[in-house]
């Protein structure tokens, strides 16, 4: 098994995580190797700087170059509590997200890759969220979208990109406001609202749409 990424204090005044608290923080307790399932080398930066900038936070200095799967569950390390909720990506050049299954990501409410090079968006990249609530892909170049595992969602913005139909109707929340603008929707029957939400915001500007419903 590969070493445990090592975490320094952001203050030179402050001890270094202790080997085994380092273990606690990453590997809580298990056996866990580092993943190599992220097959996007870009994505993989990225998750590694969310984990760096949130470490920074709490005052350490996260110099690991690896990806461990439970990099993004709850850890109790000394007096501190590493919870990361929000992965934000933006203004890059992912291609993928294949792989993300295999991270524990049940704790991230914020799921954020706009602007980036995604086409299409797979079920099974989800199937370790389901406690997401805010989701966007804005400004990629998506044709097809599975976002039918998620049921909490809140906020999701898939604007400009090049769909033509999504299925939200598994969305359970009872207020949701969904950016569909700029694609290529030309059906509103392509469209598959969440049918338990007492209020949708829906913004479908800029699309192909012959006819609205009211």
């Amino acid at each position: 098994m590969m070493n445990a990424p090592v975490v320094e204090p952001e203050n030179p005044e402050e001890p270094a995580l202790s080997q085994s608290e380092i273990n606690k923080l990453f590997q809580k307790g298990h056996v866990v190797s580092p993943t190599n399932h992220i097959k996007d080398s870009i994505l993989y930066g990225r998750l590694l700087d969310v984990v760096t900038e949130y470490a920074k936070t709490l005052g350490y200095a996260f110099t690991g170059d690896e990806l461990y799967s439970e990099m993004f569950t709850s850890y109790a390390v000394e007096d501190k509590l590493f919870n990361i909720t929000e992965i934000v990506i933006q203004d890059d050049l992912i291609e993928s997200l294949e792989g993300l299954e295999y991270l524990r990501l049940d704790n991230i409410k914020k799921f954020v890759v706009s602007s980036n090079k995604l086409t299409s968006i797979n079920a099974s990249v989800f199937q370790n969220m389901e406690n997401l609530e805010y989701l966007s892909f804005a400004n990629n170049a998506i044709t097809t979208c599975d976002i039918s595992s998620l049921k909490n969602l809140k906020y999701v913005n898939l604007s400009s990109n090049k769909m033509s139909s999504i299925d939200l109707s598994n969305i359970i929340t009872a207020n949701i406001e969904i950016n569909l603008a700029n694609n290529n929707f030309n059906d509103m029957s392509k469209i598959k609202l969440p049918t338990r939400a007492h209020s949708i915001k829906l913004d479908i500007f800029s699309n192909n749409l012959r006819e609205i419903p009211e």
